[in-house]
C-alpha cells in the first residue's frame, strides 16, 4: 500500500492480492511512478516501484503517456520531479491539475523528443557509482569490526576521574531564545533539545553529560559551553583529559548505566561508585595515548564511511 510518508519507498504496509482484488482495490503493475499527495515532510515526493501496488487516497500514480517506459527512464525522471517538490508545502497538496502543469527540463535528441536512452545510460553509470561506493563501505565496516582484548585493563571509580555536577531545572516558560545549547533527557543531536540565550547556570566546554534519568547512561562529550537539565549529570574531569580520551571513555559510561532500566534512576551516588574499565600504563594509570590514539584512529574511519555515505546519497563531500 502506497500512502503518505517519505520513508520506506513510501510503502505504509503491505496487504494481501486477493483481500484487495475482494474489496475492489485497483491494482497496479510495476513498474510505476507515484507522488505524494499530502503529509508532513512527504508532500510531492515521487518514488519508483518496480513491484505490485495499491495507491492510497494521500498518493497519486502517474501514468507516462508513453506505453512502455524503461525502469531506468522513469527513475531518471523520478528524481527530476523530487527536484521541482518545493512548490508544494505541508500545508498544500498535490492538485492533480496543478502537478500536470509543472513544466520539467530532460536531455532530448537532434529532433526534440526525450532522450531515453541518454537517460538510462545515465542512471546506469549512477548505480554502478553507488554499487562501487556501497562495497567500499561494507569493505570498511567490515575492517572495523575486532575483539579488543580487555583482560588487562584496570577498573576505576567514576569519581576518582570525574568530578560529579548536577543539572539545572529550567521551564520552558523561563527560556530566552538564544544560540547556546541547552542539553537534556535525548538519545540524539548530542543531547541538544533546545537553542537558548539563558546563560546563569552554564557548564564549560570539553565535559561529558551523562543522562540519569530518560535514556539512563546515555553519554556525550560536549564541545561547546552548554546549559544542562536537571536530567543530566555533567562530568567534569579532575585533571586533563583530551577531547579523544573523553570520547573514549563515553561508551565504557554508557555501559556502566546499562544496568539502569529506563523507569529506574542512574542517582548520582551510584554513578560516582560506578566502576569503569579502561587501558592503563605498566604504572597502572589510565593510558591517555593509547586512548587517543584509538579514538584518532576510530574517528578517520568514520570519516572514510561518511564520505561514502554522503557519495551513496549524491551530497557533496
Amino acid at each position: 500500500m502506497v500512502q503518505s510518508t517519505s520513508v520506506n519507498n513510501s510503502v505504509t504496509g503491505l496487504i494481501d492480492r486477493g483481500y484487495c482484488e475482494a474489496k475492489g482495490y485497483v491494482l497496479t503493475e510495476g513498474p510505476s511512478l507515484t507522488v505524494v499527495g499530502t503529509g508532513q515532510g512527504a508532500v510531492g515526493m515521487v518514488f519508483f516501484h518496480q513491484e505490485t501496488v495499491v495507491v492510497g487516497n494521500n498518493a497519486k500514480l502517474l501514468k507516462p503517456h508513453k506505453d512502455e517506459l524503461a525502469p531506468l527512464a522513469m527513475l531518471f525522471i523520478a528524481a527530476v520531479l523530487n527536484s521541482r517538490r518545493s512548490v508544494f508545502s505541508y500545508s498544500d497538496i498535490v492538485n492533480v491539475d496543478r502537478y500536470e502543469a509543472i513544466r520539467i527540463r530532460l536531455p532530448v535528441t537532434p529532433a526534440g523528443d526525450p532522450d531515453w536512452e541518454y537517460m538510462e545510460q545515465t542512471m546506469r553509470e549512477v548505480f554502478a557509482q553507488k554499487e562501487h561506493d556501497l562495497d567500499e563501505l561494507i569493505e570498511v565496516a567490515a575492517s572495523s569490526e575486532s575483539v579488543v582484548d580487555t583482560s588487562d585493563w584496570g577498573e576505576f571509580r567514576v569519581d576518582d576521574l570525574f568530578t560529579l555536577v548536577k543539572g539545572s531545572r529550567l521551564t520552558s516558560l523561563a527560556r530566552r531564545e538564544g544560540e547556546i545549547p541547552y542539553v537534556g533527557a535525548s538519545q540524539f543531536n548530542n543531547g541538544i533539545t533546545d537553542y537558548i540565550g539563558n546563560d546563569e547556570k552554564l557548564h564549560p566546554a570539553g565535559v561529558l553529560t551523562v543522562c540519569y534519568n530518560g535514556p539512563v547512561g546515555t553519554t556525550f562529550y560536549q564541545p561547546q559551553e552548554f546549559w544542562a537539565t536537571d536530567d543530566v549529570n555533567v562530568l567534569y574531569p579532575k585533571a586533563p583529559i583530551s577531547m579523544e580520551s573523553l570520547l573514549f571513555i563515553g561508551p565504557m559510561l554508557e555501559n556502566a548505566g546499562s544496568e539502569y532500566a529506563y523507569v529506574d534512576k542512574w542517582k548520582m551516588s551510584d554513578m560516582a561508585s560506578a566502576v569503569i574499565r579502561l587501558p592503563v600504563t605498566p604504572t597502572g594509570d589510565p593510558d591517555w595515548d593509547y586512548m587517543e590514539q584509538t579514538m584518532r584512529d576510530v574517528m578517520a574511519e568514520s570519516e572514510i564511511s561518511l564520505d561514502i555515505l554522503q557519495s551513496l546519497a549524491g551530497e557533496p563531500t
